[in-house]
């Protein structure tokens, strides 16, 4: 996260970090080192049954502005390659490997 720009901010008793960038307007971040446990499962991707193994979880919030959209897609491109990881798309309720980025 520190390559591109983004500290931590706040960390919780749980391990979980808040990263930003250079002010509130910018992408915020959420890393937790494990699932967090969820109120109700349909609003929540459910890796294991769509065949993937999840260890941690980022989420990004952002606002509407084009630029922040823009940033925010490409960070989470960037942590998928990166990471290893997979994007889940909640509008379109899709999952997308980095091999598909």
């Amino acid at each position: 996260m520190q390559e591109q720009g983004y500290t931590p901010i706040e960390r919780e008793k749980d391990g979980s970090l808040v990263f930003e960038r250079n002010d509130r307007s910018w992408p915020q971040v959420f890393y937790f080192p494990t699932l967090p446990s969820v109120e109700d499962p349909d609003e929540v991707p459910c890796w294991s049954e769509s065949g993937y193994s999840v260890v941690a979880e980022m989420n990004i919030n952002y606002t509407t502005e084009l630029d922040v959209i823009d940033e925010a897609q490409r960070l989470s491109e960037e942590i998928v390659k990166g990471l290893d990881g997979i994007l889940y798309d909640s509008d379109l309720d899709m999952f997308f490997p980095k091999e598909s980025l």
